[in-house]
């Protein structure tokens, strides 16, 4: 277990945009309300990158309205990225307790089916997005 607040956030403030990329996949999280958010690169960050638990790629927390977006851009395995949120929340969930969870995956290729009911169930459970390439949302 690590509390999230007490490390240093990869890019924090208002800014009008907070943009995460890796393996050729971005999520892009506008912010058109100027809303307080923090940024955390978790693998590689938080976590030295390569060691064990599996962990996602990124964190943003939306300190103004007590929410939390785990993200992961994942090449292909959309199942390892559930896997990769699933623990990462785990492991600093607690830190985080009156925070919403939001979940989102961007993958480059899918190699499984994403309609499975195990993946439909975990989306409406965790309010998760799946999309290929890039996902660009407003928080």
């Amino acid at each position: 277990m690590k509390n999230i607040n007490a490390y240093k956030p990869y890019r924090a403030g208002s800014y009008p945009q907070f943009s995460s990329s890796e393996n050729r996949c971005t999520h892009v999280a506008k912010n058109p309300k100027g809303k307080y958010i923090r940024q955390f690169q978790v693998d590689g960050g938080v976590f030295s990158k390569g060691k064990e638990p599996k962990r996602c790629d990124y964190l943003l927390l939306d300190d103004t309205d007590q929410r939390s977006y785990y993200i992961e851009l994942k090449g292909s395995d959309v199942t390892a990225a559930i896997e990769q949120i699933e623990s990462t929340i785990s492991l600093i969930g607690s830190s985080l307790k009156n925070y919403k969870i939001y979940c989102r995956i961007v993958y480059r290729t899918a190699t499984q089916r994403l309609y499975n009911s195990r993946l439909i169930k975990w989306k409406s459970k965790r309010n998760a997005i799946i999309k290929s390439n890039c996902l660009e949302e407003t928080l």
